[in-house]
């Protein structure tokens, strides 16, 4: 598949600022949320010495679109993931190079339906990369045109990290291709790998389509809907191969890579998030309230 590494970009910069703010630290800082927000609405019917707001962030100050890129791909290469998709990769291999992934393939192609077929196609479209520029683009806009109070608002934050899911995702994902160098179902050498003798060794549809609903699952606090977002994420990597397009073994490595690329920038996010200490007004002295913001 042709990728478009400008159009993902271009989706980044829309879907900004990324967490702590675009810049990196000049802002003023945040107003106290939550608890702090109401003692100190309570606090303001007494006379009391003015509030004095102090960051005390956890991890050092607020940082930039870069400094938050990179603290992607730290998260995305620390020795602990490495090992997990070293392990991925090694399953996937399993299979590729022997006759249970031929035999999985068959399987699939096998149990095809009419109803199957469409929906296939229509999770297949799902990957398709203008569209999902397009989608992300106008996520990051209408959250920072109708959640103002909340920075982007809950689109914008789902587009800013789909989009950086992608950017952390996309090098691993190419170089991947390369080195595995299988070929599409029918062709010479089948799902066996032959470095860089064919692209197609790693589904990027799969990759590509699993990426914004996995980011979606990580920002659900209910259990039900993420798990339904997580299910959701496999539809493309199963289209690929009902659709004659890729082995099982490479719509899998697609859709683990959107997994733990997603998962690297809801880890940096998490450790990203601040902690903020507040001195508010109270009846008869003064008190101090902390908010965490994320």
């Amino acid at each position: 598949m042709q990728l478009h590494p400008v159009a993902i970009l271009v989706v980044g910069l829309l879907a900004s600022p990324l967490p702590g703010g675009a810049d990196s630290g000049a802002s003023d800082p945040a107003p106290a949320s939550g608890l702090a927000s109401r003692v100190a609405e309570r606090g303001s019917e007494e006379p009391a010495a003015p509030a004095v707001e102090a960051a005390a962030e956890s991890g050092g100050e607020r940082r930039g679109p870069w400094r938050t890129l990179a603290g992607d791909y730290g998260r995305f290469y620390s020795r602990d993931r490495l090992l997990r998709l070293t392990g991925g990769l090694a399953a996937a291999a399993a299979v590729a190079n022997t006759a249970a992934d031929q035999e999985l393939y068959d399987w699939v192609q096998e149990g095809r339906s009419t109803g199957g077929d469409d929906f296939a196609a229509a999770a297949d479209e799902l990957s398709e990369e203008g569209a999902l520029a397009a989608t992300l683009a106008a996520a990051a806009l209408v959250g920072a045109v109708l959640v103002r109070d909340e920075g982007t608002g809950p689109l914008g934050r789902w587009a800013g990290r789909s989009a950086r899911g992608y950017l952390v995702g996309l090098p691993a994902m190419y170089y991947l291709q390369q080195l595995v160098g299988s070929g599409r179902p029918g062709e010479e050498g089948g799902s066996d790998w032959q470095p860089f003798a064919e692209t197609h060794g790693v589904s990027g549809h799969a990759f590509l389509a699993a990426v914004p609903m996995l980011t979606a699952a990580r920002m659900t606090p209910q259990r039900p809907v993420r798990w339904l977002w997580v299910l959701a994420s496999v539809g493309t990597a199963w289209a690929r191969v009902n659709n004659e397009q890729h082995y099982p073994s490479q719509a899998f490595l697609g859709w683990y890579l959107a997994w733990e690329s997603t998962a690297a920038v809801a880890e940096n996010d998490s450790h990203a998030s601040a902690w903020s200490a507040a001195a508010v007004p109270l009846p008869g002295g003064g008190g101090v309230a902390i908010s965490w913001r994320f």
